[in-house]
């Protein structure tokens, strides 16, 4: 798997709860808040649809209330990607939050990015960038020593991804 995060943010990877990577930028404006990328990978056991159902529903659970700007499926990078963006309130700022998110397998790949709204612009060429250079190998096609894909629990995802992520990064 790969994601190219941009020079100079700070990052974290192999985080908890399949949190794979979360990077913050370098102070950019007033505002105080500091543009985010989280990159989260979870095992997806229901149709496409309530998926991405689902990533909205944990979306507004994180930042509270919002209003969808946008939300469509598209192909990025050969891949079928869902793509939304909303704005809310953060720490009293408004904000505006991409997401991207992908099937592969039976594993679902989220991507979000977020800014102060009026940084926001400067911000989205980058973001869509980072977005456009997600790679992976279908794990369906290659299960991890003793795990089926249909087995696998959201630590057995954490663990793979990680290794994943440590053998590209």
């Amino acid at each position: 798997m790969t994601l190219a995060i941009p020079a100079g943010w700070r990052c974290r990877g192999a985080l908890d709860h399949g949190v794979l990577l979360s990077a913050v930028a370098p102070p950019m404006g007033v505002s105080g808040f500091l543009p985010t990328l989280r990159f989260v990978v979870a095992p997806v056991r229901v149709a496409t649809a309530a998926w991405v159902a689902e990533e909205l529903a944990e979306l507004t659970a994180r930042l509270g209330p919002l209003v969808v700007e946008h939300d469509a499926s598209t192909h990025l990078g050969g891949r079928e990607t869902f793509h939304r963006r909303v704005r809310h309130l953060r720490w009293g700022t408004v904000a505006l939050t991409e997401q991207w998110g992908w099937l592969v397998g039976r594993l679902g790949f989220t991507l979000t990015a977020s800014a102060a709204a009026d940084e926001h612009d400067a911000l989205a060429e980058v973001f869509a960038a980072v977005a456009a250079s997600f790679a992976v190998d279908d794990p369906s096609t290659a299960p991890w020593p003793g795990q089926s894909p249909a087995g696998l629990s959201s630590s057995d995802v954490t663990r793979a991804a990680r290794a994943a992520r440590s053998a590209t990064a």
